[in-house]
């Protein structure tokens, strides 16, 4: 029987459904051997579930999700840490607080164009969840709006959200919180490297689709940046073979990594899908050719291993 590896997940730590002990119950339950929570901006979420995994047979790999700007558009980097290693170092530790305080301001001025009770909802839930070392996003916003009745459902609390983005464009006060806020590719894996991290881009084509598109401007710059490996089997989109083909041969070309990952959320919201293109996946669902299972396996798990 294949050994099943999923090395992208979330969990209720940024935007997923399930706790890290939900996740690690669903991946046992599923048959998956290695396992890795990637959380927005976080590294808790991935931390707790290791803890939920031990005295199992489950491993579970520490990593966190960062969002990236290559050309102008949104990518995303998983930074792994190898088990022997432990915790993430204090600097790139401190990388990721200073995201997430600096996407909670965001968020809170985001907040400030909704109506003063409102705000006020908002801007409680956004200090709690950035406090408990939460990754703070769109979806803690829509959360509050659906559950105080301000929106009928994530759908319609997406929209008012993008509208209150809007408004702030052009704002002195918002100066400092560019469209995206997302970091310099370069810059975030320059970090993760400093720290002996491993750095994989993630789902390359979903924002560079092929044919055509900057998908080969896109894993060039991310290798030349110093990526260890990319994302080939993921659950994206309609062209996810043509992906698969062109990304995995770049990837092999000059001896990247791939990983394999289902990019699971839990209970998969319409509108992440509308906007995302997202295939709902399950854990440990996604397949990879053994080779690739195997290299996986050496370069992370190898001591845990043997």
């Amino acid at each position: 029987m294949p050994v099943k590896v999923d090395l992208h997940t979330h969990t209720t730590f940024s935007d997923g459904s399930l706790t890290p002990v939900d996740i690690v119950e669903r991946a046992k339950r599923n048959g998956v051997r290695y396992l890795s929570v990637v959380d927005h901006h976080t590294e808790y979420g991935s931390a707790a579930a290791i803890e939920a995994a031990k005295g199992t047979e489950l491993q579970v790999l520490r990593g966190v999700e960062v969002d990236v700007r290559i050309f102008g558009l949104e990518h995303h980097l998983l930074v792994y840490r190898k088990p022997e290693k432990g915790d993430f170092g204090e600097d790139f530790r401190g990388y990721l607080k200073r995201i997430r305080d600096f996407r909670s301001n965001y968020w809170k001025s985001v907040a400030q164009r909704f109506p003063e009770l409102v705000a006020r909802k908002l801007e409680e839930k956004i200090n709690h969840d950035n406090d408990l070392n939460y990754g703070v996003g769109r979806y803690t916003l829509s959360q509050v709006l659906v559950e105080n009745g301000v929106a009928e459902n994530d759908i319609s609390a997406r929209v008012q959200i993008k509208q209150a983005k809007e408004s702030l464009k052009g704002k002195t006060d918002t100066a400092d919180y560019p469209e995206g806020f997302t970091q310099p590719y370069a810059e975030a894996i320059k970090a993760a490297k400093a720290d002996s991290n491993i750095a994989v881009l993630a789902h390359p084509n979903r924002n560079a689709p092929p044919p055509g598109g900057n998908l080969g401007n896109v894993l060039t710059s991310a290798r030349e940046a110093g990526v260890d490996g990319i994302e080939v089997y993921y659950p994206y989109k309609d062209d996810t073979d043509v992906g698969i083909l062109e990304v995995g041969q770049f990837a092999e070309r000059h001896g990247l990594l791939m990983t394999v990952g289902s990019d699971f959320h839990g209970d998969i919201i319409p509108s992440r899908v509308a906007s995302v293109g997202i295939k709902p996946a399950d854990v440990g669902s996604m397949d990879a050719p053994p080779d690739v299972v195997n290299r996986i396996i050496e370069r992370f798990f190898a001591e845990q291993a043997a």
